[in-house]
């Protein structure tokens, strides 16, 4: 006798969702740590808040906007991770790429709009390349 495993429920996948809201997050603020390392000293006041703020609004996004996320909300999120590089600093250009990726995952796999699916996982992918390339180069300016 076989007992089947049950698939994931929809609370793992939000509590999975959310777990890659908070690693986003993360991940962007470690990469500018050297950013805040000017003169020797580590600010880590300025570091937090902005890890705060990173935080609030991936765990928004990914609580409220990519659960009903179709694939126009994904080319916005897109758009903004891929605008949000100009501000950089500010740490939401990658939970917002992030939540682009997951959006044009979820509707590309469900046959959604295959093309506008395609467009937001290449916006994601494409800000979190320049938000990479910035970062080093801001990095290496200072």
């Amino acid at each position: 006798m076989t007992t089947a495993v049950p698939s994931a429920t929809p609370h793992d996948s939000r509590v999975r969702e959310l777990g890659l809201a908070v690693a986003a997050s993360v991940v962007q603020m470690a990469m500018m740590i050297p950013g805040y390392n000017e003169d020797g000293s580590f600010q880590a006041t300025e570091w937090f808040v902005m890890l705060a703020i990173s935080l609030a609004v991936g765990l928004l996004v990914f609580a409220f906007v990519v659960p009903r996320g179709s694939t126009t909300v994904g080319l916005v999120l897109g758009v903004l991770a891929l605008v949000s590089v100009l501000v950089f600093w500010a740490g939401v250009t990658l939970p917002l790429a992030a939540a682009a990726a997951v959006v044009g995952w979820r509707a590309r796999e469900g046959g959604e709009h295959r093309t506008r699916a395609t467009v937001t996982l290449a916006l994601s992918a494409l800000s979190t390349v320049a938000l990479v390339a910035i970062i080093i180069g801001d990095a290496v300016a200072n």
